[in-house]
């Protein structure tokens, strides 16, 4: 939803063309009732997209989202079993790139 495509790897707002409902989206339509009433199947162009995009920023659910994701990252770095030190370290990395590539 907000970061730039070059780190993404997608356009902003592909998601909600694509019709995916992700944690962000959740969260927002508890906040903001408009939102709440938003149809992605009506969500067909990037300009409404990027509208859309800018609702569910100005909720906080960006950084609520983000928070449960470093959470969930952590845990599972934890869970991680006993792995020769530099196997463990690739998977670390993995997991806090996927959550760093969104901000």
């Amino acid at each position: 939803m907000t970061g730039p495509p070059e780190r993404t790897g997608k356009p902003r707002g592909t998601d909600l063309l694509d019709g995916t409902v992700t944690l962000p989206l959740i969260v927002a339509r508890l906040r903001d009732r408009d939102l709440a009433g938003v149809d992605l199947h009506e969500v067909t162009t990037p300009d409404r997209a990027a509208s859309v995009s800018d609702q569910i920023a100005a909720t906080g659910a960006l950084e609520d989202a983000r928070a449960r994701a470093l959470n969930l990252v952590g845990s599972a770095k934890q869970a991680l079993p006993s792995l020769p030190r530099r196997q463990r370290l690739a998977l670390e990395l993995v997991a806090d790139g996927v959550v760093e590539r969104y901000t």
